[in-house]
């Protein structure tokens, strides 16, 4: 029997965790040392490999489309409302628009720093 049909046999067969009851989002238990993997193993990511080390990248996930449209809307809304500024009879009073100019302003650098500046894990390096 090849290789591939073993596979096959051992895909149809119900997959039990060792672990009862399985922990919460479990899909399937590591195999033993004696046991053949039963999917093929697979490197989906890789910064570099030479002859003395691997290095894999760790990354950090977050939503970066959703964070670049929110601190985009606030930067028009902050650009808006320095625009407003400029206008004398709509601001009354001269400390809250300065708060108000100082508040808006620090909702954009911090947007803009959790985007670009998000501290991320060094890669993971394994030596041959």
């Amino acid at each position: 029997m090849g290789k591939i049909k073993r596979r096959l046999q051992h895909l149809r067969q119900p997959v039990r965790p060792r672990l009862i009851p399985p922990v919460k989002g479990w899909d399937e238990d590591l195999p033993d040392s004696a046991d053949e993997l039963r999917t093929p193993p697979q490197l989906l990511y890789v910064n570099e490999i030479n002859d003395i080390w691997m290095e894999i990248p760790r990354y950090v996930n977050h939503g970066w489309s959703g964070l670049w449209f929110i601190n985009i809307v606030l930067l028009f809304c902050f650009f808006g409302y320095c625009y407003f500024l400029l206008i004398p009879s709509i601001i009354f009073n001269v400390f809250i628009g300065i708060a108000e100019f100082i508040l808006s302003l620090s909702f954009v650098v911090f947007w803009f720093r959790i985007i670009l500046f998000e501290p991320r894990g060094a890669p993971l390096r394994f030596n041959r």
